[in-house]
């Protein structure tokens, strides 16, 4: 809710699930997706390590209509845009 807005409980819910999935559940990548006008769940997951893939046409059903979302994903070794030296 509105009262609870702002004082970063999502950003450590958040960090605490990604810490989990990666070091106990072992998992190499963690997705998200949000509404392209949801500014404040795009920048906290921008925050929190998450980087913008995407765009899914028609991705999820809302109130009875198909909405467009926006996809982000955090790699547990990430090394997008990043080349091997050696």
């Amino acid at each position: 809710g509105e009262q609870f807005a702002r004082r970063g409980y999502m950003r450590e819910a958040i960090e605490a699930t990604v810490h989990h999935a990666f070091t106990r559940l072992d998992l190499s990548r963690i997705e998200a997706a949000c509404l392209p006008e949801n500014a404040a769940s795009r920048g906290l997951l921008e925050k929190t390590g998450f980087k913008y893939e995407g765009v899914a046409q028609s991705y999820l059903q809302i109130d009875g209509r198909w909405r467009t979302h926006v996809l982000y994903a955090q790699l547990r070794n990430d090394r997008r845009g990043k080349t091997a030296v050696g």
